[in-house]
């Protein structure tokens, strides 16, 4: 009976306890509550100070941690922002497609495309050759024939088997697109030069059509990645642009990753579990789309996601100062070059076809602004040709000279008129430019400075900034431009030949400025003695051969006559920013040739707690 009092006591006790809490916490005299005001009201204004200094510390901890590490804690799933603009509906311009054959300016089918196939080989900017899909090669004779042996342990996303069979149709795909405006790349180009043939599921070799010529950046050219022959018989440059086709809307590659359904704001892509070489160690990345930088950034702030690149200088200052997150920095992308494009085709009438005016713009231009302007994200470029590359000849001759710049327009004929802010023509035509580019804070910020540059010599500069469609689509496809500030990338290896040769004129060429040059050689064509551009000549000869040193003279003399030709002026090579949590450990952003290669370590990439 002493027991059952005794439990009866306990849990009338309990019940006590809750029926009264609101009285003894809050609602009495002595309750806790009361007690805690009283104490407060006592030690002011001290207890407002201390208040006020614990709402700061709370809200900045949360705004500078990462919020989804104290909410949700997410060790597998690495999310990366990416601002993709908007459409004409001012939706979030989705991706519809991704093909890795198709040359693309949308950074983010560039970025799938890397993580979900693969090539037989890379080439890194030492020219070094690094294995991939292919386990061996041989040079069988002089570098007019090679054979490969391809991993055997390989499978696509589908569970297919790679063999020889899937890069030989692959070739063949590429080397058709060189039949399409629309297709047609340097590769496209190089890849119709070279044969292709199978021996058995794991061997084949590539050997030139031409066996009395050479193609010197050859590994370069067969660095495309490989598409599963089962999925793409019966394509060709006519019908591969479209999205509907399976292996566009639901690629199918042997990467690290498989991806998920496109036309989305958010691209999934799982590990691939079968895959052959150190299988990823996060289980899905996830990309997610934004209308504008604003958004994104703010979102990278507060660890909704884990990384953004393509941030502009001002906004990398900004994040910066986040305790939790990195700047990553690549190396210098010597492959790329960012220049002044001045439009020379025949039908222009531009004042940009007078060279001396071309050589007083680039006297006038101060390159030293490029890393103030760009926060320190990019290098001089000295010419076409890197200086990192053997083949580099100091070829400069009109850097910034205020006075050489002025004289050069005297010369050509642009007076300064009294009371006139700009020079003018006898027949007082002012000295007028248009300079189309590419928008973003980083580029106009750079037109700026041209601008106020040329305006202190005398020369009109009208901005044209446009979407990059618009640019390529309106202004670089049709050749209406005085004036085009872009980048493009180039082989590593130095040849130009498809940037410079008179041949490469017209669309859908890449000799952007319908360059030819003034200087010419005599040579024997036929038996009969021509007349040929010197630059035509000396790009033939460096491709034709395979001996350095020759090279090296060849590509010298190239370089003098475009440095003083001036087609283009070469501004900077680019260094890409990655802007990561620091949750994310594994990056290596050393070696990089292209933006996309920030993912050549991520199977060892994983988020810590």
């Amino acid at each position: 009976m002493k027991l059952l009092s005794a439990i009866e006591h306990f849990l009338l006790g309990i019940r006590d306890f809750f029926w009264n809490y609101p009285d003894n916490f809050i609602l009495e005299e002595n309750s806790f509550v009361r007690s805690l005001r009283k104490n407060y009201l006592r030690a002011r204004p001290f207890s407002h100070a201390l208040f006020v200094l614990l709402i700061f510390f709370s809200v900045t901890s949360i705004v500078f941690s990462d919020i989804s590490a104290i909410l949700r804690i997410d060790k597998a799933t690495f999310i990366e922002g990416v601002i993709v603009g908007k459409d004409e509906n001012d939706q979030i311009q989705k991706v519809l497609w991704i093909n890795p054959l198709i040359v693309t300016n949308t950074q983010i089918k560039r970025d799938l495309s890397e993580l979900v196939y693969e090539p037989l080989l890379h080439v890194n900017q030492d020219n070094e050759v690094q294995l991939v899909l292919a386990e061996s090669y041989a040079n069988l004779g002089g570098g007019k024939s090679y054979r490969f042996k391809l991993r055997e342990n390989v499978f696509w996303h589908d569970g297919k088997k790679f063999t020889s069979e899937d890069v030989v149709e692959t070739f063949k795909l590429l080397q058709s697109l060189e039949f399409g405006n629309q297709t047609s790349s340097v590769y496209s180009k190089a890849a119709a030069k070279i044969n292709i043939k199978k021996i058995d599921d794991y061997r084949f070799e590539f050997s030139l059509k031409d066996q009395n010529t050479i193609i010197p950046n050859f590994f370069e050219i067969i660095s495309f990645k490989v598409l599963p022959a089962h999925l793409i018989k019966g394509l060709n440059s006519s019908n591969i642009i479209y999205a509907e086709q399976k292996i566009n809307s639901n690629p199918i590659g042997t990467g690290p990753f498989i991806v998920g359904p496109l036309n989305l704001e958010e691209i999934e892509l799982k590990k691939n579990k079968s895959y052959y070489n150190n299988v990823p160690k996060l289980e899905k990345m996830i990309f997610r789309l934004y209308k504008d930088q604003e958004q994104a950034v703010s979102d990278l702030k507060t660890g909704q996601i884990h990384a953004l690149t393509g941030v502009n200088s001002d906004s990398v200052q900004e994040l910066s100062v986040i305790p939790n997150l990195k700047i990553y920095k690549s190396n210098v992308i010597y492959n790329q070059y960012w220049g002044l494009y001045f439009n020379l085709a025949d039908q222009n009438k531009s004042s940009v076809k007078e060279v001396k005016v071309r050589q007083a713009i680039s006297s006038a231009i101060n390159k030293n602004f490029i890393n103030e302007a760009l926060v320190g994200s990019a290098i001089e470029a000295k010419g076409p040709i890197p200086e990192t590359s053997f083949a580099f000849s100091k070829s400069e001759k009109y850097v910034y000279n205020i006075k050489s710049a002025k004289t050069l327009l005297d010369r050509a004929g642009w007076k300064v008129v009294k009371g006139q802010k700009y020079r003018m023509s006898s027949k007082g035509v002012v000295l007028e430019l248009n300079l189309v580019y590419v928008k973003n804070i980083d580029r106009d910020k750079l037109v700026e400075v041209i601008q106020r540059d040329l305006a202190a010599v005398g020369i009109k500069v009208n901005p044209v900034a446009k979407t990059i469609s618009e640019v390529n689509n309106d202004y670089v496809l049709p050749g209406f431009f005085d004036i085009l500030l872009y980048g493009v990338s180039t082989f590593i290896d130095p040849d130009r030949y498809e940037l410079f040769h008179s041949s490469q004129i017209g669309y859908p060429n890449l000799n952007i400025s319908s360059y030819k040059s003034k200087e010419e050689t005599v040579v024997i064509k036929g038996g009969k003695k021509q007349r040929v551009p010197e630059v035509d000549y000396l790009l033939e000869k460096g491709r034709s051969v395979s001996d350095k040193g020759v090279r090296k003279i060849e590509y010298e003399n190239f370089q003098e006559i475009v440095m003083e030709e001036l087609p283009v002026i070469y501004l900077y090579h680019p260094v890409y920013t990655y802007v990561v949590n620091k949750r994310v450990a594994g990056l290596v952003l050393e070696d990089m040739v292209t933006l996309e290669d920030r993912y050549n370590e991520v199977n060892a990439w994983y988020i810590s707690v």
